[in-house]
Parts: structure tokens; C-alpha cells; sequence
């Protein structure tokens, strides 16, 4: 019986020296140990993985059911630490983590074992965006159509490979690059350099991609350096809108990733090849229309550039406020605007009453309306309806982004919204044919000729926002109403903007 008391404190005592049971799959090799005191970052799924992190594989650990006194949840994660010092590991990431409870008598933790990339020596180029926009402005007649400074969203849906939780991310602007000309030793046509970034690790300054280009006019080589910093080759394609987008499914530290990558150039403006009314393009006045109770509201860019104060009327109300631009799309002649210091249920008594439209159905011959503010104060404050039909499903020179429209339309229905009978929107009034243009370069006086750009090349600008999904499945409050009807309720959300 003695032996037995003799036993049992022994056990214990070994029991307490080995509290863990600890498994750990390696996915890299691993790198030289760390110092016992090495200190080890904390990552948790909530947070951000470091975008130049990768991994070098998962420890798996469990406290023994019979020891005495139990863990605590930091000994646990002290322990996974240890094992990230043993393989040479700058943090754990935290994927699993399990309390005891009735069921299970110990704690659980699952964590991969991180390596930080060491980036110091990482090739850049130091220039400010001012430096760039004066090298841009400089070059204007001799730049190739990639170069400028492009806005970089990343849209898209990620899954723990191990809990399997999905989760959709949408970073409006994840990067703001510069695309210029390769002026140091790496020998690519162009470089990609980082003005701005969302994503910790990505400093002013860092090359993002390295270009070159191919025997296509719009299609490039890149050599592309993802969050990790690891490399990947692919092609990229400007398409007929002057976007680049680009799709793409990879597996990554822990996750199975479908991407999408939009770049929408910021600067310079794009230039357009089509004899728009001048008087149009050099105005400050136009009209715009509201999309979300929150204050985004969809214009012509070309009312708003290069000026730096921006206001929205409210003619029904009386009321002006300050607006800044939060998405621009030079190419199509569309930007976002966001009303400072809103108060949705103070302007407005009924939601916003319409809807997009299913552009596949729109047909020649279709009737169509729209409100706006031709002439500016000439007409006075309030907004004018203008009727008309589609023309044609093509634009000038048959281009497949615009309506062209029989509404009689003046210099301030830019930005106007189009509708079909159904009070949807088909689209924005982007301008006329400038006459002077035509009669001195064919001898002809266009009569009504007008265009739209089709709300299908609006929506690619609305995707990149959060509220997308609420807008593009917004009810339809004005179908089977009479036309006056649906002026009616339509006219409180047409806004007049002016720039200066």
C-alpha cells in the first residue's frame, strides 16, 4: 500500500512536466531557432495578416486532461510560441481556439507558426504624388495609356480552409499606385509604384508591379508582387472602358481566395476622341440625382474637374451643402459624389423611389425621360423634363457604352438621370454634338443628337462600393404610375451641382 502513496505523487510530478501534447504539421522549411526570450507576435482572425507574412506551418496543441493545476489560456498560447521560436517563426495566427468545458476538460489552440519577410532592402522609388502629377503634366503628349495614377479595389470572398467561416471583403481602395515610365536598373518598360496603400507592410514608395509591354496595343505583361510579397505573373487587359480588371482563385497561407482587382486611373484624364458640346465640357453646372439615403450621388465627371469646391442644390428645399468626390471614372465621364453632414429623413418624407434597370432589355424606339437643369439659371431652379425615344443601342461611331437619344438636352442636363416608362434607370445624359465642331469639319448642323452612357457601365463604378448590393436590389416604387406621377415622386431626388 505504501508503494501506491509513493506512485502517485511521482505521476503527478509527470503529469505537470508534460502538460501539452503538441502536433506540428510543417508546410515550408523551417529557419533557424529563435532565443528563448524572442519575442513573438500575436495574430488573431480579426485582425490583418501582414502583408508580408507566410507560413511555416500549424501547431496543433492540447493540454493533458489530468494535469494539475490546469493551464491557463497564456501558458497555451505561451506554448505555442515556444514552437514558433523552435522553428524560427516572427508570430502565431491564431485559427482555433477552444475553452473547457463540460465536454472537454482541456484547452484546444490551433496556430500557424508565421515568418515575416524581411523587406528592408525592398526596391523602391521615392516620389511624392505631386512628383508625379508634374512628371505626368510634363510628358502629356508622349504617354503610353497605362501610365498615370490608377485607384487599385480588391473585391472578394474569402474561406479558412481549416473552420471554413467565408467572409467577403471590399477594399475600395486597397492601393493608389503610380505607372510611369522604368527609369532605374530592374529593365521592364514600366514600374508601378505605391502612393498609398490599405495594407500594412506596403510603404510609399515600393514597387508594386514591373510592366512590360506586348505586340497589343492595351495588353501587358506584369510581374505583380502580391500582399505577401511573393511574385505572380499575368497579363493585363484595358479594356473598350480604360479599366483594368482582373480575376484570379489562389490559396494562400490559410485561405482559398476568389479575387477581383479593378484599377480605375485617377490621373491624368483620359482623353475622349468624340466632338462633345464644348460649352458642356467647360461648364461648372449640371445635374446629378441622389443613389443612397447616405448621401452618394452620380454626375458627369466632367462638371467637377479640376475644381476644388463642389456643392449640391437641393432646389425643393432650398438647401446647399459641400460635396467631395469619392469615385471617379474619367474614361465614361462618370463620378460619385458624397454629400458632407447628411440628414436623409430631414430632406426627404418617401425613400428613393427607383430602380436600375435590366439594361438587356432596353430596345430602339424605347421612350425614355429625364430631368435636369438645361441652361443653368436662364431656365431657373427647378428641374425640367425633357422626352424623347432611343435612337440607336450605339453611341458615336458605334460605341457600345452609350445610348444616342432623341431628348432635346442643353449644357446643364449633364449628369442627369435616364429613365424608361417604368421609372428605371437606363442611364446618365452624358452631352450633345458639338455643332461648331461638325459644321467646320463636315458641314453639317446635328439636330437633337444626344447620348447616354448605359447604367451597365455605371454599375462597375457602383460594385466598388458597400452599399452596392442595396442599390442595384433597390424596389422599384414608380412601375405602372403615370408619367406625371413618377415626375412627381422622381423630381425631390434630382439635384443641381456646382463646381468652382
Amino acid at each position: 500500500m505504501k508503494k501506491y502513496f509513493v506512485l502517485i505523487p511521482v505521476l503527478m510530478l509527470l503529469i505537470s512536466c508534460y502538460p501539452f501534447k503538441i502536433q506540428y504539421y510543417s508546410w515550408n522549411p523551417s529557419k533557424a531557432p529563435k532565443l528563448i526570450n524572442a519575442p513573438i507576435e500575436v495574430i488573431t482572425e480579426l485582425d490583418k495578416l501582414p502583408a508580408n507574412s507566410y507560413s511555416l506551418g500549424v501547431v496543433d496543441i492540447s493540454a493533458n486532461v489530468w494535469q494539475y493545476p490546469r493551464p491557463t489560456l497564456n501558458s497555451t498560447i505561451e506554448a505555442a510560441k515556444a514552437r514558433a521560436r523552435m522553428k524560427g517563426g516572427d508570430a502565431i495566427y491564431i485559427m482555433e481556439y477552444q475553452e473547457p468545458d463540460s465536454v472537454n476538460e482541456s484547452y484546444r489552440l490551433k496556430a500557424a507558426v508565421m515568418s515575416l519577410k524581411d523587406v528592408s532592402a525592398w526596391p523602391r522609388l521615392i516620389l511624392s504624388e505631386e512628383d508625379t502629377r508634374i512628371y505626368f503634366e510634363s510628358n502629356m503628349t508622349n504617354l503610353n495609356q497605362i501610365e498615370g495614377i490608377w485607384n487599385v479595389s480588391e473585391e472578394g470572398e474569402w474561406k479558412n480552409t481549416y473552420t471554413g467561416k467565408v467572409t467577403s471583403t471590399n477594399f475600395a481602395n486597397a492601393y493608389r499606385i503610380a505607372i510611369m515610365r522604368d527609369s532605374s536598373e530592374l529593365k521592364y518598360d514600366y514600374v508601378a509604384i505605391i502612393l498609398e496603400s490599405s495594407y500594412k507592410g506596403w510603404n510609399p514608395g515600393f514597387i508594386k508591379a514591373k510592366i512590360r509591354k506586348t505586340a497589343y496595343d492595351s495588353v501587358y505583361d506584369i510581374l505583380w508582387y502580391k500582399k505577401d510579397f511573393s511574385e505572380k505573373k499575368e497579363n493585363f487587359v484595358i479594356n473598350e472602358n480604360g479599366l483594368i480588371e482582373n480575376r484570379a482563385k489562389e490559396i494562400f497561407n490559410f485561405f482559398e481566395v476568389n479575387n477581383i482587382t479593378i484599377f480605375i486611373k485617377a490621373f491624368p484624364p483620359l482623353k475622349k476622341s468624340t466632338p462633345v458640346a464644348e460649352k458642356d465640357r467647360q461648364g461648372n453646372m449640371g445635374t446629378g440625382f441622389l443613389v443612397t439615403k447616405e448621401g452618394l450621388v452620380l454626375t458627369s465627371y466632367h462638371i467637377v474637374i479640376n475644381n476644388k469646391k463642389i456643392e449640391v442644390v437641393f432646389p425643393q428645399k432650398n438647401i446647399t451643402k459641400e460635396a467631395i468626390i469619392k469615385i471617379q471614372d474619367p474614361q465614361n465621364d462618370i463620378v460619385l459624389l458624397e454629400i458632407k453632414n447628411i440628414n436623409f429623413s430631414e430632406l426627404f418624407n418617401e425613400p428613393i423611389p427607383y430602380s436600375i434597370a435590366d439594361i438587356s432589355l432596353a430596345k430602339t424606339g424605347q421612350e425614355i425621360f429625364t430631368l435636369g437643369f438645361p441652361l443653368g439659371d436662364a431656365m431657373g431652379t427647378r428641374p425640367r423634363l425633357s422626352t424623347g425615344k432611343i435612337d440607336s443601342l450605339f453611341g458615336l461611331r458605334d460605341d457600345p457604352r452609350h445610348f444616342q437619344i432623341s431628348n432635346p438636352l442643353q449644357p446643364g442636363n449633364s449628369g442627369g438621370p435616364l429613365f424608361n416608362n417604368k421609372g428605371e434607370l437606363v442611364g446618365i445624359v452624358v452631352s450633345g454634338l458639338d455643332a461648331k465642331y461638325l459644321y467646320e469639319n463636315y458641314g453639317i448642323i446635328p439636330q437633337n443628337v444626344n447620348f447616354a452612357i448605359k447604367i451597365s457601365f455605371v454599375k462597375n463604378l457602383l460594385d466598388l462600393l458597400p452599399e452596392s448590393q442595396i442599390i442595384m436590389g433597390r424596389k422599384n416604387l414608380l412601375s405602372g404610375l403615370s408619367l406625371e406621377k413618377q415626375v412627381e415622386k422622381i423630381m425631390p431626388f434630382i439635384l443641381r451641382i456646382n463646381s468652382y
